[in-house]
């Protein structure tokens, strides 16, 4: 069985032709193509004015009715399952850590709002500082919180303190000797001029109790009140009287040889020129018992002694002795001395000792 493809009319030359051409093989002309009918589906060569099949017009609206095929009714559609960390979880709420914050900051807010009302209820004021007996003592006028503290030169100026010890400059909310400016008000009437540690305390270069006596150690008050071996040397006490060193008890000042009372004004002025028990003495060897005894009426060397043989015979020793000859320092026994003396007397000690110091018995002589 041979199968033909349908044949159109070529419109240009009326030709027979394929209708799966698009140009006519004949002339040439482009071929129209056939459309289905609206109404049967069936194709209408070009040209045509009705479909061949079921004789409707070509552009007349389809009046087929078409058939109603029903659909099964649609399976119902079961969710996937879950995996098991994807399964819906509760709501979750305040995370911990945001209600320790919020906990934390209410407690400082809290506390905060505790402070300040302390402070409107205990805080001082300058004026009530003012009014306490530490502001016109110490200078504590100012208002710090709940204390009073001294804050400007102001507050330090006018007090006692200030009058009496020199704490005159504010440090740290108290009033304190900071400087020798600080001094000066007590430096005319005490002599504490200068500024250590804190304190004023004595000036040994102009403190009168150091210039005239020696005392130029200084104590725990800052007052010049403790004797020194330099401040002794350097001492008007030195220079007029001789007192030029430091007794061994540490109390005095005292005469430490004769040099001391030979370079001082007290031998110069009145002959105190030796130094007898820490003191510079005037000796009178002419009017003392060693001249009238002993015959020691010469001053040598800061010693009595008999220098002459005029010192002896005016004293005990030449009468009662025999003792009237001067030698070395003391009287010594003559034969004239000896036969003249009360001993000789009364106890026959009318010679000379060997050794010519006493007068002696006879019998003492020719036993030797």
């Amino acid at each position: 069985m041979v199968y033909h493809s349908p044949v159109n009319a070529c419109p240009n030359c009326q030709g027979k032709v394929s209708d799966k051409v698009a140009v006519c093989p004949l002339c040439g002309a482009p071929l129209l193509k056939s459309v289905p009918c609206r109404a049967c589906g069936e194709p209408i060569p070009p040209g045509a004015t009705t479909c061949s099949a079921c004789h409707a017009p070509i552009g007349a609206p389809t009046s087929v009715q078409l058939p109603t095929v029903e659909l099964p009714p649609p399976s119902p559609v079961q969710p996937a399952p879950l995996a098991a960390d994807s399964a819906p979880k509760p709501p979750r709420g305040i995370p911990p850590i945001v209600k320790q914050v919020a906990l934390v900051l209410a407690g400082a807010a809290g506390l905060a709002l505790l402070v300040f009302v302390a402070y409107l209820v205990l805080a001082k004021s300058d004026a009530q500082c003012k009014r306490e007996a530490a502001c016109e003592q110490a200078g504590l006028c100012s208002a710090a919180f709940q204390t009073c503290v001294a804050l400007t030169t102001a507050d330090c100026a006018k007090t006692q303190n200030c009058l009496e010890y020199g704490e005159c400059s504010p440090r740290d909310g108290k009033c304190v000797v900071a400087s020798d400016t600080d001094c000066a008000a007590i430096c005319k009437t005490s002599d504490r001029c200068l500024a250590r540690d804190g304190r004023c305390v004595c000036d040994p270069s102009r403190a009168t109790s150091c210039l005239e006596v020696g005392k130029c150690g200084i104590d725990d008050k800052g007052w010049c009140s403790s004797f020194t071996a330099e401040g002794c040397k350097r001492s008007t006490g030195c220079a007029q009287e001789g007192l030029c060193g430091l007794a061994p008890t540490k109390d005095k000042c005292v005469a430490g040889g004769d040099d001391d009372c030979a370079g001082a004004g007290a031998c110069k002025r009145d002959g105190r020129c030796f130094h007898r028990e820490g003191a510079c003495v005037r000796i009178d060897c002419a009017g003392s018992a060693d001249c009238a005894v002993k015959g020691r009426c010469s001053l040598q060397g800061g010693v009595c002694v008999a220098a002459k043989d005029a010192d002896c015979d005016k004293s005990e020793w030449c009468k009662k002795l025999g003792r009237c000859k001067a030698a070395k320092g003391a009287c010594l026994a003559t034969d004239a001395g000896c036969k003249a003396s009360e001993k000789c007397k009364t106890d026959s000690e009318c010679y000379v000792s060997a050794d010519g110091e006493a007068c002696v018995t006879k019998e003492a002589v020719t036993s030797k």
